[in-house]
């Protein structure tokens, strides 16, 4: 029997499925802080922030994205100190079932889980319909090419969507089962290429002055909107179909928009979940990096962007762009993303080009960040018993959970399939933000409890930082939990941002997932007890590396 199948015991205890994960530190710190920004860096910028103009037309969006990126940095602390005490693949799931609850840690971890693989058919979806279709419009409009405008329609079929969506996955999964260097590598590559082609783009706006960009824009629209002076049609039009440029900036618009800030930008806590394979995990000035220093980059990535597009291109124009864009009356070929508003000035086919299609690459990333979090995510909670012990199984040569891979793979086509075919797909997504502020909240108060109920981690931790007598760990659990609520409080106070869901459904939706993780503990709970390995004892003890 390898050393990744033995069982541990302690006397006739058995405590874990064996008693090494099989997993291997090689993720470096430049590794898991791309990975916390992967996913949310430069699609959810063009695609997901820009939203709120919908249901918040007058929310000043620098504000919202400097006040959500300040308070977002309270979440990332936390998680970053508690990652330092306890960094273990599994990350909030290790960090709540052995502070507070075994079943609690469980069922807030498993809402996260869903909510990741709901994501994921995003993603897998997105590389037709809004990476290659984006880019195939943008260019076949400003090159001229109808060849490749027609590339962009077909990218809109189901056959395709799907088709597409498969592709990506088999690509994505069968790298991971491979090697975890290799998938590192291309996060990395196709992070740095498409963070570089935004990076462009805002270049190109820095050096255009705004009456060049609406002369720009005049001449590549007129074909579409059939007025010469198209910049002032679309906020004319833009005005018809309910935006107002009236009253200036709203303060209760501008704090609704927050809920938007941290959909799109909380989440550089990620690598909580893969601590067990990061290189000097113990280290908190290596967890601070990763988190608050990535989501640091980000959001300041994110607010000089939308300051420079602000300028080029005129705060009105932008807004009522984006915003027709959503109601779905865009005179435009192509969506209004920062990639078509920064190609129209940007004059040169090769800078075209580089902003239009890097911008596909971040569909890699992002859908890697779910990938590598979720195969984490189930791996741990096999490794505890509570689900088979085959989920936790690692291949000796590649120090891969291959099973899992390949079981995550097979329920991410299906979710690829739901989300081309079926319409009710998107009600269903509401939910996502939803399930993951819940795993969120209860982290939060680990944190808080952190010192008091795991004291001798803490203690041997160097998360132990004091202010005024006080562990900082639950001055910022506080503060997340905080965050987490007024999240919460945002949703139902403003129904709009749930979509096509009501705020009862919400709570239905959130019991309904919680209800199946009871039944999946209970029911490994009555396995292991008759089996005489009961559940518990797994839970006296943080997992070994």
């Amino acid at each position: 029997m390898s050393a990744t199948s033995v069982q541990e015991l302690v006397g006739e205890r058995r405590i874990f499925v064996r008693n090494a994960t099989g997993l291997v530190r090689n993720a470096r710190l430049l590794d898991v802080s791309v990975f916390n920004a992967a996913g949310t860096t430069v699609i959810p910028y063009a695609t997901g922030l820009f939203y709120i103009f919908t249901i918040f037309p007058r929310a000043n969006l620098l504000a919202a994205i400097a006040i959500g990126g300040a308070l977002s940095a309270i979440t990332w602390g936390c998680l970053a100190l508690l990652t330092a005490t306890m960094p273990r693949t599994g990350g909030a799931y290790i960090f709540n079932s052995r502070i507070l609850s075994p079943i609690a840690g469980f069922v807030a971890d498993w809402l996260d889980l869903i909510s990741s693989v709901l994501a994921m058919a995003l993603w897998t979806t997105w590389f037709a319909t809004v990476g290659l279709s984006s880019a195939f419009s943008a260019w076949g409009a400003l090159e001229n090419s109808p060849t490749v405008s027609n590339w962009a329609s077909a990218m809109t079929q189901h056959g395709w969507e799907f088709g597409l969506g498969v592709a990506l996955t088999v690509a994505m999964f069968g790298l991971a089962a491979v090697s975890l260097k290799k998938s590192l590598r291309v996060q990395n590559l196709t992070f740095f290429l498409s963070v570089g082609g935004l990076v462009v783009g805002m270049l190109v706006m820095l050096f255009t002055s705004r009456a060049s960009y609406i002369a720009h824009f005049n001449h590549f629209a007129q074909p579409y909107t059939h007025v010469k002076d198209s910049y002032h049609a679309i906020i004319a039009e833009a005005v018809k179909a309910g935006y107002t440029t009236a009253g200036g900036y709203s303060a209760s618009q501008t704090i609704g928009a927050l809920f938007v800030v941290f959909t799109t930008s909380i989440w550089a806590w990620s690598s909580m979940y893969v601590s067990g394979e990061m290189r000097g995990a113990r280290s908190v000035r290596r967890q601070v990096i990763a988190m608050v220093g990535t989501g640091t980059f980000q959001i300041s990535l994110f607010f000089l962007a939308t300051l420079l597009f602000y300028t080029t291109a005129g705060h009105t124009f932008f807004v009522a762009n984006n915003y027709l864009n959503t109601v779905g009356k865009s005179p435009l070929p192509s969506p209004p993303y920062y990639t078509l508003l920064a190609a129209v000035a940007a004059g040169s086919p090769v800078i075209v080009g580089i902003i239009l299609f890097t911008f596909v690459l971040n569909i890699w990333c992002g859908f890697w960040q779910l990938v590598w979090q979720t195969s984490r995510q189930i791996f741990a909670y096999s490794f505890d018993g509570i689900l088979p012990e085959k989920f936790a199984e690692v291949n000796d040569r590649t120090h891969q959970p291959v099973f899992t891979l390949a079981i995550l793979g097979i329920a991410c086509i299906a979710m690829t399939a739901w989300a081309t075919f079926a319409v009710n797909f998107f009600n269903v997504w509401a939910y996502v933000g939803l399930f993951a502020f819940v795993m969120l909240a209860l982290t939060s108060i680990s944190a808080i409890f952190l010192p008091v109920r795991r004291r001798q981690d803490y203690e041997s931790s160097g998360a132990k930082i004091s202010v005024l007598g006080i562990p900082v760990i639950q001055i910022l659990g506080v503060g997340s939990l905080a965050v987490s609520v007024f999240y919460f409080y945002l949703a139902f106070h403003y129904p709009a941002l749930l979509g096509t869901a009501t705020v009862l459904q919400s709570i239905i939706a959130i019991l309904v997932v919680a209800a199946s993780a009871v039944l999946i503990f209970t029911v490994a709970k009555i396995y292991r007890d008759r089996r005489g390995t009961p559940l518990a004892y797994a839970f006296e003890e943080i997992p070994p590396e």
